[in-house]
């Protein structure tokens, strides 16, 4: 049995007058649509949407074009073949003709990700739905929502894996993480959101979300890379008396919530901070376990925003964990919100919980959310 041979073209779809041609002239033989679908593997409803030609109450646009990949199976099939029994191909070929394995077109997804790409690009390139993506991605341990594709068409292989992970495209989100710093740390400085926009050339209502935001796209981290390179040794220099109090309050919020200056640093972009030479000790000679003040930031930031066990506090010690947990309590979340916020057991979470309102520390009851 020789291979089955797709309709030529470039394009991953076709007219389908010759594909309704093809079924007509089958069923005035005598076929019909049933064995049309058993041989070919494609369903009797697919085959009398591919006849109709006449507006309909439930078609009321009928088709003029087809996969080349469903076109195959069905012109495939022939008279001659039915009737002796003897079918030119198997539903076996027609599947291997039609479909290929997702693994490979799943583990392309995957490199282009790691590339810096996200989906949403990959799509636009490949012209694929993101969702579809998603469902490509998904191995069946996904929400119910997403279901898993166990295969995929070779028109939707071939436009995914013609996507190259080339240079980073200036309209990509990548992780905001360093951008974070470097705002942060010119907000710690005393510079003001609207003196970091003039850098940047654009408003302070664009700039202060993106100091805690997870995500920013890579125009924006460019800019701010060298606009942090040429300000963060630079003292501020204000237009008023006004600006200068705004930059002072700004700077003293900003230590309030543990956000680092440049001097705090030893590498701004790698995360990695300007530590003694020898570790800290308390009182007993015990090692203090350091704390990143800017991961929890972030972390509470997302689970009062509404995110649940975002990729901010998976990266929390547990340390961290248990001073972010205190802190949204203390805000007036319940019990069940920060075990879920944080990736936190519920029975740690609990006894968090008691601990503070043992000690008083936290709000009044009716000013607090129901666990």
């Amino acid at each position: 049995m020789s291979a089955i041979k797709l309709p030529t073209g470039g394009k991953d779809w076709m007219p389908i007058s010759p594909v309704r041609e093809h079924v007509q002239a089958l069923r005035e033989t005598g076929v019909s649509m049933a064995s049309i679908s058993r041989i070919s593997g494609i369903s009797v409803g697919t085959l009398f949407n591919a006849l109709i030609t006449e507006p309909t109450k439930q078609f009321p646009t009928p088709r003029t074009r087809i996969l080349r990949t469903t076109a195959a199976a069905i012109l495939a099939v022939t008279a001659d073949a039915l009737k002796t029994g003897d079918a030119p191909v198997t539903p076996k070929a027609i599947q291997q003709a039609v479909w290929v394995d997702v693994e490979k077109v799943r583990t392309h997804i995957r490199t282009l990700q790691a590339s810096g790409m996200n989906l949403h690009l990959i799509g636009e390139q490949a012209n694929i739905t993101s969702r579809h993506l998603v469902a490509i991605l998904a191995t069946g341990s996904e929400v119910e929502q997403v279901a898993a594709a166990d295969r995929v068409s070779r028109g939707t292989a071939r436009r995914i894996l013609a996507v190259k992970p080339g240079p980073t495209s200036p309209q990509q989100t990548i992780d905001a993480r360093p951008t974070n710093r470097r705002l942060q740390a010119l907000v710690a400085m005393g510079y003001t959101y609207a003196m970091i926009g003039g850098m940047l050339g654009c408003k302070a209502k664009t700039v202060r979300p993106k100091a805690i935001q997870p995500e920013v796209r890579v125009h924006f981290a460019e800019s701010v890379s060298v606009a942090y390179a040429k300000y963060a040794h630079r003292e501020p220099v204000y237009v008023s008396d006004s600006t200068r109090r705004l930059g002072r309050k700004l700077a003293a919020g900003a230590r309030t919530k543990g956000w680092l200056g440049p001097l705090d640093w030893d590498d701004i972009e790698a995360g990695l901070r300007a530590q003694a030479l020898t570790p800290e000790l308390d009182d007993a000679g015990a090692e203090i376990d350091l704390v990143d003040e800017i991961a929890i930031d972030l972390a509470v930031a997302d689970v009062r925003s509404g995110v649940l066990r975002g990729s901010y506090a998976k990266s929390l010690t547990g340390t961290e964990r248990q001073i972010a947990a205190v802190r949204l309590f203390a805000a007036g979340m319940g019990y069940r919100a920060v075990s879920d916020g944080l990736a936190m057991g519920i029975f740690t979470a609990r006894e968090i919980e008691r601990g503070m309102e043992q000690d008083g520390s936290l709000p009044n009851d009716a000013s607090r959310e129901v666990a």
